[in-house]
């Protein structure tokens, strides 16, 4: 059984890897979007931006575990 350390370790890291998969998937979707579809284009930059902050929160929470 995981001490509860490593149990957050491994939470952490998992959410490092899946929010980096998400943060470029979110780019990949904004430079998709044609000029026509500015407001998708728009949405998708928000989410990239929300990706990176949740990236830095995870970070931060990482230096505490």
């Amino acid at each position: 059984m995981l001490s509860r350390t490593e149990f957050i370790r491994q939470s952490l890291e998992t959410h490092l890897f899946f929010g980096r998969i998400m943060k470029e998937h979110s780019f990949f979707l904004q430079i998709a979007f044609t000029p026509r579809d500015e407001k998708f284009s728009k949405h998708a930059d928000e989410l990239r931006l929300a990706f990176g902050e949740f990236l830095e929160d995870c970070v931060a929470l990482d230096v505490y575990a």
